[in-house]
């Protein structure tokens, strides 16, 4: 799979959104570094990618 991850904060618009692709791990864990720049609640949307088809796509927030 292919996954990518876009982070930010819904309540500040765009100013704090990042996409990026999830890097394996040598223990083969999927990781997606995210820099929480400023308290708040935070969305992460994931989309899992097979080859060109999207398979999954959901999100969940994170409050820090």
């Amino acid at each position: 799979y292919r996954i990518t991850g876009h982070s930010g904060m819904p309540s500040m618009g765009n100013a704090h959104d990042v996409l990026d692709t999830f890097k394996m791990s040598k223990d083969n864990v999927y990781l997606l570094p995210i820099d929480f720049v400023m308290p708040g609640e935070w969305r992460i949307n994931l989309s899992f990618l097979r080859d060109t088809s999207t398979v999954f796509t959901g999100w969940f927030n994170q409050k820090i």
